[in-house]
């Protein structure tokens, strides 16, 4: 999901075309593209758009089940959107790779480190480790500890830094653009991870609970989407916890309804968010007044040991 003057931009992996430009003002949709398909401009499971960084108007779709990297135009006509787009050889299994420059960073499912930095063909050039929470010693079982350590990240607009969430420790990581690790904080609520490993299988428990579900960042602050629920619950209280870039703890509100996935307006106003039950739909939110206030939190980032 991207939120853009033109509207709101959405990858959608259930339906075809998956791909959808919503009116913000109307509600209605101004554009599909993107067939369910493997030729060109179609798309499997699209889920991560990333504006281009140098034409706003623009955005890179990243599709995990193809490994491809596509970039469109949301309003040209569909049969005229999908601009380019070119296979990944990164041969491992990414999320949310955004351009720096003219290289890749992406997280995803890695045991022992946190991010994989590519050149401009998927190629990693570098695996850069922060101190994963999960490490061997604790855990020694390989799918395991990368299950354990599955991290989401988001880049400020002017991609001079990245943060990284984890999806089962509340924690951020900071990074720089050059995919220097600056900081590491933990988040105000704690979580417990819950497992165990039979015949070599790891398998979740019930009480299991997850921590972060998804990120996303404008220049000033980095917003973190909260679940601290178990695989058994069926109504999930999300919170929404709020970090600027030198790691500082600025605070946190409730959405009031469950959601997948997010998108804040750069001028730190408006949040989006994807509303799967009972039946999709996308929800706005005023943030509160105190995001968008000139005076920001300060102070140097705390510097813990998860």
């Amino acid at each position: 999901m991207e939120a853009r003057e033109t509207g709101l931009f959405v990858a959608d992996v259930v339906m075809s075309p998956h791909l959808i430009l919503i009116d913000l003002e109307t509600g209605e949709i101004r554009n599909r593209f993107g067939a369910n398909g493997f030729g060109p401009g179609e798309f499997r499971s699209p889920n991560w758009i990333s504006p281009h960084p140098d034409d706003p108007s623009l955005a890179w779709i990243f599709d995990p089940s193809t490994h491809r990297m596509a970039l469109v135009d949301p309003d040209a006509p569909r049969q005229d959107a999908t601009l380019t787009q070119f296979t990944l050889q990164v041969g491992m299994p990414i999320d949310r790779p955004v351009w720096i420059g003219r290289r890749l960073l992406s997280g995803g499912l890695f045991p022992d480190f946190t991010l994989v930095l590519m050149d401009e063909q998927g190629v990693p050039i570098e695996r850069i480790a922060a101190n994963p929470p999960y490490t061997a010693a604790e855990i020694s079982h390989t799918v395991g500890r990368a299950l354990l350590n599955r991290n989401f990240t988001a880049p400020a607009p002017s991609r001079e830094r990245i943060a990284l969430v984890y999806q089962y420790s509340s924690r951020v990581d900071f990074f720089t653009s050059a995919g220097e690790h600056y900081g590491t904080v933990n988040g105000p609520r704690a979580t417990r991870a819950s497992y165990r490993i039979w015949n070599d299988r790891f398998f979740w428990e019930a009480d299991n609970e997850m921590a972060y579900w998804s990120v996303t960042a404008t220049d000033r602050y980095v917003y973190a989407l909260f679940c601290g629920c178990r695989f058994e619950d069926e109504e999930v209280p999300t919170v929404m916890h709020v970090f600027d870039w030198s790691g500082n703890f600025v605070g946190e509100f409730e959405l009031g309804v469950p959601v997948t996935a997010i998108e804040v307006t750069n001028d730190d106003r408006t949040l989006y968010g994807a509303i799967q039950d009972p039946f999709p739909r996308f929800g706005e939110w005023a943030l509160p007044a105190w995001l968008s206030s000139p005076d920001e939190a300060s102070g140097s980032i705390a510097y813990e040991t998860p």
